[in-house]
């Protein structure tokens, strides 16, 4: 049983990296006149916008995140306690959505700009100057908005990791607080930051729905509309690509910085908090008030109001089945990779073969892909599959069976499956590893089979482990947008689909509670989340 659960762990992985695999050899193969047109023309414009929306969501999030953190981990204000927690809710909020919303406020007909000509009492947009939001500048402002939490977790957690020892030496030498802040606790804990700036990157280049809404032309964009505008996979995949080796690049630069971090805080205490007075505690505490307010209050209360005022005409039988067809996909995507999940780090724990630790780690390769790169190679190796199976039915009863595979639910599934296991995997691998391992040998030595000890011994101590799990992977296929746009069948919707089509076509109205739900639903894993962090530090 042993010997044929380890291959088929090894068929299983082959078949989560099959999607790349045609993604490259589709890009390197094949050439067309349609991807020398985009490289002649307009490759450089998408590299170009890509880089500059990377580069000002990185500065923007880290100057909204970084002192956000050091003030949280570091000093006594008002509602200190609170925003630790309050500045990671916009991670609930998808970027499209708010992306809608704030172009909604600050557009020519919105509340701004029609405040600021009754005010002043302008005419019309020649009577003054005021910023385009609908334009690259309005995305980086967005995204950053939207991404900070990243890098504010990872942050706050090395700056309450940092000892004091270094600081209160530079005291003793006379040096101020922000030189203090600059030479010491920043350096610090520029491992983690590192790490949260590669994450809020490879975010800002992977992100579509934002991106599209504000009409910047980026590589996201540009895979999207190759394969919509021009139906070439093979133009897609080249573009793919190139996206695909930039987002290696930082993930490389993470995993190199998580390295760096685990060394240079191993073995540190914890700091004792300082107790702001003064004026001080009041800028503090505005700085995070307002943040909160930009990033996520404002929005969620638009939100909840356009839902609340357009709950009859967004709350319609169509809204209902897209939402049960979303849900039923979610479930079956969640317990396909909590099953895949569990043989595989129930194998590598008992066979303890080093090919099976490699497989799970090669297992994970789907997560750090785009969305809309993994969409493209799915949508290549299914597209060959149904044509092989065309030709064998044609052959075999004279009959075509269609595009059964890449026409179907099913690409969204074996999508989400390959993209969502590293959420399961990691899960339950942390948990094994807290497990101590003379509870094996106890369980062996009274001869329980692997199957007996798993059921008796481990299943028990992993049930947190299973929901937190089973939640997880919910919510992200909820909330995955370029996956599903270019997988889903003809006339099928989820719910993210759904709710973006709708505010394309700028009719709030129709989408208002579908984002509000799936929003709502984003907060669960969060305040999750959170309440384990909290007792942690509490232990």
């Amino acid at each position: 049983m042993r010997f044929s659960g380890r291959y088929f762990v090894y068929i299983i992985v082959i078949i989560c990296l099959l999607p790349i695999a045609e993604l490259i050899i589709e890009a390197v193969s094949y050439s067309d006149s349609g991807f020398r047109h985009i490289y002649e023309t307009v490759l450089f414009s998408y590299i170009t916008n890509s880089v500059i929306l990377t580069i000002g969501v990185v500065v923007l999030s880290s100057l909204f995140a970084i002192p956000a953190a050091w003030f949280v981990a570091r000093y006594h204000f008002p509602m200190a306690r609170y925003f630790s927690w309050l500045l990671m809710l916009p991670l609930a909020l998808p970027s499209y959505v708010m992306a809608y919303l704030y172009i909604d406020w600050f557009d020519y007909t919105g509340p701004v700009q029609s405040l600021v000509r009754y005010l002043f009492g302008w005419q019309n947009q020649s009577d003054y100057w005021f910023f385009s939001i609908r334009s690259i500048g309005g995305a980086i402002f967005v995204l950053a908005l939207s991404l900070y939490p990243y890098l504010f977790l990872l942050a706050k957690t090395a700056f309450s990791c940092q000892t004091r020892q270094y600081e209160q030496a530079a005291m003793l030498l006379k040096a101020s607080p922000m030189r203090r802040f600059l030479k010491i606790s920043l350096p610090l804990c520029w491992p983690a930051i590192i790490a949260g700036i590669s994450l809020i990157a490879m975010e800002s280049l992977s992100d579509f729905g934002a991106v599209q809404y504000f009409a910047v032309q980026t590589l996201t964009t540009a895979i999207y509309d190759t394969w919509l505008n021009l139906g070439s996979l093979s133009s897609a995949a080249k573009i793919a690509l190139v996206l695909l080796v930039v987002i290696m690049c930082f993930i490389w630069l993470e995993k190199q910085s998580h390295k760096k971090e685990l060394t240079a805080l191993a073995n540190q205490l914890s700091s004792a908090k300082k107790r702001l007075v003064g004026y001080k505690k009041y800028l503090v505490f505005l700085f995070c008030l307002v943040l909160f307010l930009l990033a996520f209050l404002l929005p969620f209360i638009q939100l909840v109001y356009y839902a609340f005022v357009y709950f009859k005409s967004a709350f319609t039988p169509r809204f209902i089945e897209i939402s049960l067809y979303s849900f039923l996909i979610a479930c079956i995507v969640s317990v396909a990779c909590i099953l895949i999940s569990l043989l595989i780090t129930i194998l590598s724990r008992y066979a303890k073969k080093q090919m099976l630790v490699i497989s799970q780690h090669l297992s994970n390769f789907g997560y750090a892909v785009p969305g809309v790169v993994l969409a493209i190679g799915v949508l290549i190796l299914l597209t060959k599959i149904d044509y092989l199976i065309n030709d064998i039915t044609m052959f075999l009863f004279n009959a075509e069976v269609g595009l059964i595979l890449s026409g179907s639910v099913f690409a969204i599934s074996f999508a989400f499956v390959v993209r969502f296991l590293a959420i399961s995997n990691n899960t339950f691998s942390s948990r094994l590893e807290n497990i101590p391992s003379s509870i094996d040998n106890a369980a062996t030595m009274l001869r329980h089979s692997p199957l007996r000890m798993f059921l008796s011994v481990h299943f028990p101590l992993m049930k947190t482990a299973l929901i937190a799990a089973f939640i997880l992977i919910f919510i992200e296929v909820i909330k995955e947008l370029p996956a599903a746009l270019i997988l889903r069948p003809f006339n099928f919707e989820m719910l993210s689909t759904y709710v973006f089509q709708y505010m394309s076509d700028e009719m709030i109205e129709q989408a208002s509670l579908g984002a509000l739900l799936i929003t709502l639903l984003s907060l669960v894993p969060l305040l999750w989340i959170n309440r384990l962090l909290n007792n942690k530090t509490e232990q």
